[in-house]
């Protein structure tokens, strides 16, 4: 079954430590409060109709990302933001999103303004797999009144000013996010306030931040992405944590008079304030990351109708995959599964397949990417059955078992890195000839880079991998499935074929779905 794309992290920050739930998520750890009067530019991302105040140390309230002012009707934050986390596989609807400025205390909106979303964009080349091009602009319903609280930004740092800053350079990271120090096994205790959080912290050498993320696993794009933060004493490391996600991390240009320029957005990183994993932050200054906020782009695309697979079911016969009704104008590339996961042919233009014989008793389903210059967004059509062809029932055979076996899923636990899942199986009839073996396959897809043929520009595209696995256990018809080395904080499905000992099996696959906990969640989503 095909895959939408990958949920995107969001994360937060606080006072002087660096908590929530482990994996990759960002809030200020090891800070101080601080004033909308010094961070007129800080915005607040939170849910419509659900207040952003915390009622306890471990409520964020409806917050869930930071932002920047950049004008009057447009703030910045991070794609993983505000894609795949209302709607699955697409833009957030603009409605469902708030954004709330001019305080920094979220209990006292004196002088505050809290507007509704009108439209969203997010940088194309956003990788939710690598987090490169974590970039997104939320347009509002109605301008802000600028005031001493709510200003943009003074600008964006220039590339090379930034590139010329040495390791240790001072960088300030503001927001709400969580305020604990988060241990990279993700077992620490979330702490959400209402006051506005600063920390300041240190730029680390693209080397190092490559090399102590790599040595867990953790590639870091060190030409979009940069490291600051970390230290030599654990019980001070300053830091970015959940929801803290696309808030500012800004360079006193005039130190110490505050000319704070942007320098990136909070992103991502191995818990929060622990020693060796410094905040993961997006780089605004680069060119690529830049030219995507500079280019007014148009909002998302969003899909109002759905897809649809619908046409002729027989070998030889065409299917259509219809798009459905999509808002901005996108392109579409579409794709053929079956049920299974397996891909009937690569992602592409055409909107057809001709269905072959060897698809008879399978069910076939498209998805459909829509992309143009705002973003991107996936929909996923009806299942079309492939019916065995009508044919004269055969003479009664002797009594044998023909009767498929029947699978039940029991428990599904997951950890970062690997999934385990308990499964029963039964073979019922009469008469029975035992439970057999039983087939698993690990499907799941990576986002790559891809051609197509005339086109000038590379593109993303979606890779289906599929791995088989080695159930084990047996007695009884109680099996145990173990999928290993996985991405933490993504989605992967399980096909399930058992056999009796007659050889039997069921017409369709059982296909379930497990999701690996997150890696380096920096959000409340």
């Amino acid at each position: 079954m095909p895959l939408l794309a990958a949920l995107a992290l969001a994360c937060a920050l606080a006072p002087v430590a660096r908590a929530s739930g482990g994996g990759v998520s960002p809030k200020i750890v090891h800070g101080g409060n601080a004033t909308a009067t010094e961070f007129p530019f800080q915005a607040l991302l939170h849910e419509t109709g659900f207040s952003p105040v915390s009622s306890g140390s471990d409520d964020p309230g409806g917050r869930f990302c930071g932002g920047v002012i950049v004008n009057d009707t447009q703030v910045l934050t991070a794609a993983h933001c505000v894609f795949d986390v209302f709607r699955a596989g697409q833009v957030s609807d603009p409605a469902d999103v708030e954004v709330l400025v001019g305080t920094d205390d979220l209990t006292n909106m004196t002088g505050a303004q809290d507007v509704v979303a009108s439209a969203i964009s997010f940088d194309p080349n956003y990788d939710p797999s690598t987090n490169v091009h974590d970039v997104a602009i939320v347009t509002l319903s109605t301008p802000l009144t600028l005031s001493s609280t709510i200003a943009p930004i003074a600008g964006i740092l220039d590339s090379g000013t930034f590139d010329a800053l040495a390791a240790g350079t001072p960088f300030v990271v503001s927001g709400w996010g969580d305020m604990s120090q988060e241990p990279a096994d993700g077992s620490g205790t979330p702490s959400f306030g209402n006051t506005l959080q600063k920390a300041t912290v240190p730029l680390v050498d693209n080397n190092t931040c490559s090399t102590e993320y790599g040595n867990a696993g953790v590639p870091v794009d060190t030409s979009l992405l940069f490291c600051a933060g970390d230290g030599l004493d654990p019980d001070t490391i300053a830091d970015s944590c959940q929801g803290d996600s696309g808030g500012p991390i800004v360079y006193d240009t005039d130190s110490p008079n505050k000319a704070y320029k942007l320098v990136g957005l909070v992103d991502s990183g191995i818990g929060c304030a622990v020693q060796g994993f410094p905040g993961i932050y997006t780089s605004v200054t680069h060119s690529a990351v830049n030219g995507f906020l500079n280019s007014d782009p148009p909002p998302a695309p969003s899909q109002s109708t759905p897809t649809t697979l619908s046409g002729g079911t027989a070998a030889g016969q065409t299917l259509t995959c219809s798009a459905g009704s999509w808002s901005g104008s996108p392109d579409f590339s579409y794709q053929f599964f079956k049920s299974s996961g397996a891909a009937l042919t690569s992602a592409s233009p055409t909107a057809t397949y001709t269905v072959q014989s060897s698809d008879i008793s399978s069910r076939i389903q498209c998805e459909v990417e829509a992309t143009n210059d705002g973003g991107f967004g996936f929909g996923e059509s009806n299942f079309v059955t492939i019916p065995v062809p009508t044919r004269p029932p055969p003479p009664p055979p002797p009594a044998k078992d023909s009767t498929a076996p029947r699978l039940r899923v029991g428990s599904k636990k997951c950890t970062k890195t690997s999934c385990t899942i308990k499964v029963t199986v039964t073979d019922p009839g009469t008469p029975s000839s035992g439970v057999g073996k039983l087939k698993a396959t690990l499907r799941f897809t990576r986002k790559v880079k891809c051609r197509s043929r005339g086109a000038s520009a590379a593109r993303t595209c979606t890779k289906h991998v599929s791995r088989a696995l080695k159930p084990t256990g047996g007695a009884g018809g109680k099996f145990t499935i173990v999928a290993s080395h996985l991405t933490p904080g993504k989605g992967y499905t399980i096909s399930l074929v058992p056999f009796d000992k007659a050889g039997n099996r069921p017409q369709f696959s059982t296909i379930t779905s497990v999701r690996t906990k997150p890696r380096h969640p920096r959000g409340l989503f």
